[in-house]
């Protein structure tokens, strides 16, 4: 390690092999060490590989890693393959997924309300619901949170759909019920019951 000054900005140059791998430094003005940087920012720089944060004396995988270039971050891992990739649980208080489509086209008149025996048909064949990801697939794959929650929102939507079917076929047939009592009544001469 050592100072880099000579009238300019001060940072530590960082040095391995007598090459130099990085730097150490506070900015003192905008884009300092890195874009976006400003005045006061602690920026520490490598000019290849990977940015590793161990907490643990080298025991195991980095606590972070940071990869040159693509900007992704890895927690618990070495080579991240998203822009934040977790090898374990997190916890948020809330967690906002942007850029997903919206399943609202099921209230869209013409939508296609499956009926329920293609559905009950589907599930006997597929052991899942249509639309909604096999248990191999995410195994496979994994899940997106957003895609997922629109998918259930759907099915939600769906069974609404349905329920209000129900309802409005429950009332025609109460309807129904009752003019068929008054007309036995008013045959029998018995008041209807209902």
């Amino acid at each position: 390690m050592q100072l880099n000054g000579g009238g300019g900005p001060t940072s530590f140059q960082l040095n391995s092999g007598g090459a130099h791998r990085g730097d150490l430094g506070i900015a003192e003005g905008p884009g300092q060490y890195a874009w976006g940087a400003t005045a006061g920012d602690i920026v520490l720089r490598t000019s290849a590989g990977k940015l590793l944060f161990d907490t643990n004396n080298g025991a195991t995988v980095p606590s972070l890693t940071i990869l040159a270039g693509n900007g992704n971050v890895g927690i618990g891992t070495t080579s991240p393959q998203y822009k934040l990739a977790v090898n374990g649980t997190i916890g948020a208080k809330d967690v906002i997924v942007t850029n997903t489509g919206w399943p609202d086209s099921v209230f869209r008149p013409g939508s296609r309300l499956r009926p329920l025996s293609e559905v009950n048909a589907y599930i006997q064949r597929h052991s899942h619901l249509p639309d909604v990801p096999s248990e191999a697939e995410v195994k496979e794959k994994g899940v997106s949170l957003g895609e997922m929650q629109a998918k259930l929102l759907a099915k939600v939507e769906e069974l609404t759909l349905h329920l209000i079917q129900q309802e409005n076929e429950n009332k025609q047939v109460r309807e129904r019920l009752a003019q068929l009592e008054n007309r036995v009544a008013a045959n029998s001469g018995v008041p209807s019951g209902r």
